[in-house]
């Protein structure tokens, strides 16, 4: 039930991996533009904030206007974006009004900065637009730079933001373009300090040969001599140290030495955190973790919690490296006792797309739950059970912040109490280590663990090639990979099963990871049968993330939308869904078996993002016809014939009529329409016969259902597809079971053949109507009766389908 994201939407903050601490005054007396250049850019911290600050109150004149302003900076600096829109936006017409130009171009690129970070493109590209209209940024020439410095500096803030903004919608070319612009803007100004932010954001976010680095690294070092000594020096020398390495480690040692000699603590903190991970890259292990300890010991009583959580992770990496896992261990339960404290307020993303959990949460977790299983494996057994549950409970918080930084939305997800499994089911959890796959396998109260020796690298070659055979390719079906399917049971379901049977497990709840998401677990082989054949499974995101609780007693109600022949929404599709079909790969294949109709084409992982363009007449209708499911009318009217309930078809089945029927008392909502998952939540949405309707709003709709007493139990979405190469696309169908409080939700990993999948879900509700039968038993069920039939014996025909959540 996610209260958080109702009350905040999702206006998470970010910050790039560079992130400072600093201690200064929120007031500052240089000029706002270096503000917005460096602090938006490398994610750097300027003074302390407080949200304190935001109740501070004034008389109505422009030094309140100044006043708000700084703190509105200041809290949008120190990445608490929802506060810094509470501060900034109902300035806006005030400052219009009363302020001059140069205070109102301040005010836009607070907001053009807000906007950028909350990842509203059209808003920043608005307010930009003003700010440079604001400070006649189009009248500069910069052939002659005959222009003021400060309007030229100025001009050059906007123009930087506009290039990270062309970053952000992914058009890399003219980015590199205007960053190029607003160098010259900076050059014109005459200012180190812009020129030298805007060459490290350069570094940054876009320069990659070593011949275009080297040169600007000592443009910048240059630069830097200039800047008067004090905290705006110290802070880019900061950068500088970090850019600089491996490129130039003369240059990068000696500005990190600088501001390790200074008295700002927490700068120096964290410039030998840089040096530190510079000598760890050497393998001076020992080296190293004298710098952290030295690191600790400046900060003294300062709680300084994220700071202190990246120094107890390097902390415990280089125990790991010198032969200490117990003394690594300790180091890694500090950093997660300091994540508690800080995660609530942690960035989700910076504009280069990296995240604090692939830098440091991740790593975290992974590190740790290898050492307690390292243990567990030669304790004694009561010992044993404690080390692997506290694995286990690692590895949920892992899956929690996995999502979270998935949807980029610190409180997309909440975690809810698991109520232990009733007899017959088990919990699996197969963990890909470097070296190695633990199992865990949960039975009652119980944790069992089984180790395999084998390579990730081996394993994900393994599942991918698997993953291959369960799709049509180039019009074919592949021969289904029995030797890989045979090897993958002996890696994840051999090693368990003498607990397995013993127990008589007839249930698994899958907690997949990283690769493991794109295998469908009942395709595997053992030599004999499939693993549907065995057992019945669900898909978990991690047991405090699904409802575990039996499915409540009463008819299930359900409101059925179908789109078999899509309308205006195919203008709206992005170029790069469409290009496949428009290309010839048209979802009709011809195989060995005939004209096979699937539910959509193979989307590869997505490079840059690319809006709707502008198709002809003729490429609209091939489009339109390409993406017709004629299954789906069939499918829709036998479902309406088990359920009570209501249903919208084609030109009724348009995004409003699903908003309305979202808030209706439905137990089942089954949309057959085309649903893409890639591995970015805000390129992935279902068709309505005249919009997109993204899987960010589908959660928005379903959350107030979560407080019902009677919830959604199921939302299935017939017609999925995700992007191949990303092992993250599968978290789209996880997370929108997660994110929108439904019980459950059935999808298919990939596309599906059309036919089969009507006759699939039609078995799969007339099993689910059984007194006393499960989701996962029904679909179980249905997909065996669907193997009984020749034409559907290959796995690709009902193998993608999982159930995700509840499963009872």
């Amino acid at each position: 039930m996610n209260v958080c994201c109702a009350a905040q939407g999702n206006t998470r903050s970010f910050m790039s991996s560079f992130i400072i601490e600093g201690n200064g005054n929120t007031r500052r007396k240089a000029f706002p533009y270096v503000l917005f250049l460096w602090v938006s850019v490398l994610g750097l911290w300027v003074g302390t904030w407080s949200p304190g600050l935001a109740a501070a109150t004034g008389t109505d004149t422009g030094t309140e206007i100044t006043d708000r302003l700084t703190q509105g900076e200041a809290a949008l600096a120190s990445g608490y974006i929802e506060m810094a829109e509470t501060i900034l936006v109902p300035l806006l017409d005030r400052v219009g009004n009363e302020a001059n130009a140069s205070q109102y171009t301040r005010l836009a690129l607070a907001l053009a900065r807000l906007h950028l970070g909350a990842r509203r493109p059209s808003e920043a590209s608005m307010i930009l637009a003003n700010a440079s209209n604001a400070a006649l940024c189009k009248t500069i020439d910069t052939s002659s730079c005959s222009v003021a410095h400060d309007s030229a500096a100025m001009c050059a803030a906007i123009v930087d933001i506009k290039a990270r903004l062309l970053l952000l919608q992914g058009f890399r070319e003219r980015a590199v373009d205007t960053f190029h612009q607003a160098l010259t803007l900076a050059r014109c100004a005459n200012d180190p300090a812009s020129l030298a932010v805007i060459q490290l954001n350069r570094l940054s976010f876009v320069l990659k040969e070593p011949g275009d680095i080297r040169p600007v690294i000592t443009e910048v070092d240059d630069a830097l001599q200039h800047i008067p000594h004090g905290l705006e020096r110290l802070r880019l020398s900061l950068a500088l140290g970090r850019l600089a390495h491996p490129w130039d480690l003369a240059v990068a040692h000696r500005h990190l030495i600088a501001v390790v000699k200074d008295e700002n603590s927490r700068l120096a903190a964290q410039a030998l955190v840089a040096l530190a991970t510079v000598y760890q890259t050497q393998k001076r292990f020992r080296e190293a973790l004298t710098l952290v300890h030295r690191a600790f010991r400046r900060l003294a009583e300062d709680p300084a919690a994220f700071l202190r959580l990246r120094l107890e992770f390097l902390q415990g990496v280089l125990f790991t490296s010198l032969g200490r896992p117990l003394e690594a261990l300790k180091a890694y339960r500090r950093a997660l006792s300091h994540l508690k404290v800080v995660h609530p307020d942690l960035p989700v993303t910076d504009l280069k797309g990296n995240s604090l959990f692939q830098e440091i949460i991740a790593p975290l977790y992974r590190k740790m739950t290898d050492l307690l299983l390292r243990q567990a494996a030669h304790a004694p057994e009561e010992k044993a059970q404690i080390l692997r549950r506290e694995a286990q409970e690692s590895l949920d918080a892992f899956r929690f912040a996995e999502l979270q930084d998935y949807f980029k939305n610190a409180c997309a997800v909440t975690r809810e109490p698991f109520t232990r499994p009733s007899v017959g089911t088990a919990t699996l959890y197969p963990i890909l280590l470097n070296n190695r796959i633990e199992l865990l396998l949960g039975i009652g109260d119980i944790i069992h663990q089984a180790s395999v020796p084998v390579e990730r690298p081996r394993v994900a070659r393994s599942v991918r090639k698997l993953a291959l055979s369960l799709r049509v390719r180039n019009g074919r079906i592949v021969p289904y990979d029995h030797e890989r399917a045979i090897q993958l049971y002996r890696w994840l379901i051999a090693p368990v099963t003498k607990w397995l049977q013993k127990n008589d497990i007839d249930t698994l709840i899958y907690v997949p990871d990283g690769v493991l998401r794109i295998l469908p677990l009942v395709a595997l082989w053992d030599g004999k049968r499939f693993l549907v054949e065995r057992y019945q499974v669900v898909t978990a995101p991690g047991l405090g993330l699904i409802d575990s609780n039996p499915r409540p007693a009463g008819p299930l109600r359900a409101f059925l939308a179908g789109l078999s022949e899509p309308g205006p929404v195919v203008a709206k599709l992005p170029s790069w869904m469409t290009t496949p079909f428009l290309r010839g790969s048209n979802v009709r294949q011809v195989g060995t078996r005939g004209t096979m109709t699937m539910r959509g084409v193979s989307l590869r992982a997505l490079g840059s993002a690319r809006e709707s363009r502008a198709m002809s007449d003729h490429d609209l209708s091939r489009l339109k016809q390409a993406l017709a499911l004629p299954g789906v009318a069939k499918e829709i009217a036998a479902i309406a014939g088990l359920l009570p309930g209501d249903r919208v078809e084609n030109e009724t089945f348009h995004l409003r009529a699903v908003e309305e029927a979202i808030g209706l008392p439905y137990r089942i909502v089954h949309i057959a329409s085309h649903s893409v998952f890639t591995g970015d939540p805000e390129r992935s949405f279902v068709l309505t016969y005249d919009d997109l309707l993204s899987i960010n709003r589908i959660a928005t709709l379903f959350q107030p259902k979560a407080f019902d007493k009677v919830p959604v139990e199921l939302l299935t979405l017939s017609a999925c597809q995700t992007a191949e190469g990303d092992d993250r696309s599968p978290l789209g169908l996880i997370g929108v079971a997660v994110q929108s409080g439904a019980r459950s939700a059935l999808g298919a990993l990939w596309p599906v053949e059309d036919s089969a999948t009507q006759e699939l879900l039609t078995a799969f509700y007339t099993y689910l109507q059984t007194s006393g039968t499960s989701k996962a038993r029904a679909l179980q069920r249905a997909q065996l009766e669907l193997q009984t039939k020749e034409k559907y014996r290959h796995p690709l025909f009902w193998a993608p389908f999982i159930l995700v959540g509840n499963w009872q």
